[in-house]
């Protein structure tokens, strides 16, 4: 969970906003940027890992 939320912060660090901001500026721009789609595709990974794990463990509580 701790890579997850490194992950999470980097991203967060790099584009300077929070996931649902960058991933409503991805998908509203009508510039396909490669660089940052990639990103997307890492950070929106990363944040369903977290969740799923965050779930996992108030499940278990």
């Amino acid at each position: 969970m701790k890579s997850e939320l490194r992950k999470l912060e980097y991203f967060s660090k790099k584009y300077n906003s929070t996931f649902e901001e960058f991933e409503k500026k991805i998908k509203t721009s009508k510039k396909e940027n490669f660089e940052e789609w990639d990103d997307y595709i890492e950070w929106n990974a990363f944040q369903n890992s977290y969740q799923d794990l965050r779930s996992e463990i108030q499940n278990k509580k």
